[in-house]
């Protein structure tokens, strides 16, 4: 039986004591606890950030901002920084449905391949003017709807690659 509860890591436990809670909590708020102490480290500019906790804050990032808003907001929000490494950490969890369709909204902006050493200044600029353009926006606006009806559980995925991953969690 899947729980309904939610869970506040008041503790501040470690990743791995998250997932062994699973069953006992709703996934989803999982979720939102290994990604909160992930972000801790990704604050600390000292820290390297693994790919296993760049693949959390990526897609973290794109389900928060496309279920509140659309592509649009997450093209136009702070969280468009993580654009170059959210296909490759769609793919990394077999979100392939939800990949596909962020590879096309990444196309609607035209802006060519965008890779981890993209420029971050001149990529948010560059993605700024793209998404103000109407047809961009009416481009993005039906991939929302797809996106919407898309039922890929892409929370699950993302805890099932965090529980099989561990070792790349700090």
């Amino acid at each position: 039986m899947v729980s309904e509860k939610w869970f506040e890591n008041s503790e501040n436990l470690s990743i791995a004591r998250v997932v062994g809670l699973e069953g006992q909590y709703r996934t989803d708020s999982l979720i939102c606890a290994i990604e909160a102490a992930v972000l801790v480290k990704d604050e600390d500019e000292s820290a390297d950030i693994s790919e296993g906790e760049l693949t959390i804050l990526a897609v973290e990032a794109m389900e928060r901002e496309v279920n509140n808003g659309g592509f649009a907001q997450f093209f136009q929000n702070d969280s468009c920084r993580f654009t170059p490494y959210l296909s490759a950490a769609l793919s990394r969890i077999g979100a392939t449905k939800t990949q596909a369709l962020v590879d096309k909204a990444i196309d609607t902006l035209g802006m060519g391949l965008l890779t981890s050493s993209t420029d971050v200044s001149d990529f948010y600029a560059q993605m700024q003017e793209a998404v103000e353009k109407d047809e961009t926006i009416d481009n993005l606006d039906t991939l929302d709807a797809k996106y919407y009806e898309l039922r890929e559980d892409v929370c699950d995925l993302l805890f099932q690659y965090v529980k099989q991953n561990l070792g790349e969690f700090a």
